[in-house]
């Protein structure tokens, strides 16, 4: 977990029961903590992308491009990243990057000029999704090296385009735009709403829960809400009381890999 006001990461050993506030040695600590692959936790911060293989007792640093990194994505293997690099001034991405070896090396990604974020294909390693800041979705089916546009993700349907992206256990696609939830059963070729309890729902986040239902968090209406049948979903969980600014909202949602009433 990162904490920005402690300026350290927290972890759970006992499914978020309990958190402990992990002590590092890295300079002012701000960035995202990238979920456990295989054992090594990446954390992004800012300028730099340090590894812990010991749970946080000890981090080292990533020889990467210079510049404003963020986000860093980390692929199932656990030793194949992609991240941007972005312009501290104009924010702008000046570059996308591939490693194979957790971080030791890295080379150019090709075709993806200014991508936003990614989603891996559990059904086929070579394949990647990535959405890009104008709210369009790309595809890759050579592990990342190289990105091609799908021109169907221009869509008039999405409002003001693509925003999440989430790959189920049998490979289809799920996004999340301004109109609620889309989904592609053909790798993007064709997309089909998922607008059941969604007519007036702007979705925050995306998950799975341990049945491979898709759990998606809502904005201002319910919470959450659980896909039940293909294009069918119900709110589930208690309403939320209001935040300061009035509103009922999920920011993200996250469930137990193993019983899908955790969540």
């Amino acid at each position: 977990v990162s904490n920005i006001p402690d300026d350290n990461p927290w972890k759970s050993t006992d499914g978020g029961q309990t958190v402990q506030r992990i002590d590092v040695d890295i300079p002012t600590f701000l960035g995202a903590v990238v979920r456990p692959v295989h054992g090594v936790t990446y954390v992004a911060n800012f300028d730099a992308v340090y590894a812990t293989a010991d749970g946080g007792a000890s981090y080292h640093a990533l020889s990467l491009p210079p510049g404003f990194i963020s986000p860093i994505y980390a692929a199932p293997d656990g030793r194949t990243l992609f991240f941007w690099t972005f312009d501290l001034v104009t924010f702008e991405v000046t570059g996308s990057f591939r490693s194979p070896d957790g971080g030791t090396s890295f080379t150019s990604v090709s075709g993806l000029p200014n991508p936003a974020f990614l989603a891996f294909d559990p059904t086929d390693s070579s394949r990647i999704y990535a959405s890009d800041f104008d709210g369009l979705l790309y595809v890759s089916v050579d592990g990342g090296f190289n990105f091609s546009l799908l021109s169907a993700s221009n869509d008039p349907r999405f409002l003001s385009g693509i925003r999440q992206i989430a790959v189920d256990s049998r490979g289809s696609v799920y996004l999340e735009t301004s109109a609620g939830p889309f989904r592609t059963d053909d790798g993007g070729q064709s997309f089909r709403p998922l607008l059941n309890g969604f007519r007036a729902c702007a979705v925050n986040d995306l998950a799975f829960d341990a049945d491979g239902e898709l759990l998606v968090g809502v904005l201002n209406t319910h919470v959450i809400l659980r896909q039940v049948h293909d294009g069918t979903f119900d709110a589930i969980g208690h309403t939320a009381v209001l935040n300061a600014n009035g509103f009922r909202s999920a920011t993200a949602v996250a469930a137990s890999p193993t019983d899908p009433n955790v969540i």
